[in-house]
């Protein structure tokens, strides 16, 4: 008897291997569970959109840092138009033609993105990119590129472009009292040029940071040497006068290796009256408005900058 139920098991037991139970599915293999799950990550990711990588790290003391620029080649069309870095705005409607604009604030360390949102122009093409630059170098690292033709996208578009950076963060400059006393005796020397109406002054006392932006960024520094141009102008025309200044109550404020000068209460640290009189070929109003005053260290010594952030 005991012979005929072990026969009768193994029956039982073939006949279930050979034939699965009614309905049951065929199990997914483990090469399929994971396959399955990357698939499952890349959709997710995809809706997230592209990585944006985390802060830049500090720099260490004798490290050669690079400096990213934005430039824009052609034109947009009819209507607004934004550029954005990692979500944040770097122009709206408005740029200066030939200036590339520095965007090393903007960057993450790793993952970047870029975003256009624009109409194309009717008859010029469109070119955006992103630069890394030494200084003292001939040659610059495209880290990205956006091209369009005219009239390629006639309604409004977003396009983005992924890219990558390692970006240095500069520390911020440590201010002290002896610090202070050369920035306001520099401030003073800038406010007395004005005052005086000696333009010539005014041209000396930025040639250093005129000198220092030539190395990296040729083209702000061509630009700068204009602007102080028309300010050496404004302030030798009939009738103008710099209003009363007083050093009490200035603000200094670190960003990187460049301090910021400026007045509590939202008022400029000095004021001119308005003058009328032609400048670069038209006639208008013009006035010194002094409300922030970049100042940095070149070599040893504390000199007046131009207003890039760097």
């Amino acid at each position: 008897m005991a012979a005929i139920a072990v026969l009768m098991l193994s029956g039982l037991v073939l006949g279930q291997d050979q034939e699965p139970w009614y309905g049951q599915e065929e199990q997914p293999s483990l090469g399929d569970i994971a396959r399955q799950e990357r698939a499952r990550k890349e959709a997710v990711r995809a809706a997230a959109g592209p990585e944006i990588g985390g802060p830049p790290p500090l720099a260490v003391e004798g490290e050669l840092i690079p400096a990213y620029f934005l430039s824009i080649q052609g034109g947009f069309g009819a209507g607004d138009y934004v550029v954005s870095l990692n979500g944040r705005t770097v122009l709206k409607n408005s740029f200066v033609p030939g200036l590339p604009i520095y965007v090393a604030g903007y960057l993450r360390d790793g993952g970047n993105v870029l975003q256009i949102e624009f109409v194309s122009h009717a008859t010029e093409p469109l070119e955006i990119t992103i630069e890394e630059r030494y200084a003292g170098a001939s040659e610059h690292s495209r880290l990205a590129h956006f091209q369009s033709a005219p009239n390629q996208f006639t309604s409004a578009t977003k396009q983005q472009i992924s890219f990558t950076a390692r970006p240095r963060a500069i520390p911020n400059v440590q201010i002290t009292d002896e610090d202070r006393t050369a920035i306001l005796k520099l401030i003073q020397s800038f406010y007395d040029a004005l005052s005086s109406k000696n333009g010539q002054n005014v041209m000396k006392l930025f040639q250093p940071a005129l000198r220092d932006a030539q190395e990296i960024y040729p083209e702000g520094a061509e630009y700068g040497r204009n602007a102080l141009l028309r300010l050496a102008h404004v302030v030798g025309l009939p009738g103008f006068s710099m209003n009363h200044y007083d050093p009490a109550g200035l603000t200094f404020r670190a960003s990187g290796n460049v301090v910021n000068v400026s007045r509590t209460g939202d008022t400029p640290v000095f004021l001119s009256n308005e003058v009328t009189a032609g400048v670069d070929g038209s006639i208008g109003a013009s006035r010194v408005n002094a409300d922030i005053i970049p100042v940095k260290k070149i070599g040893d010594e504390w000199r007046l900058t131009l207003p890039f952030g760097f």
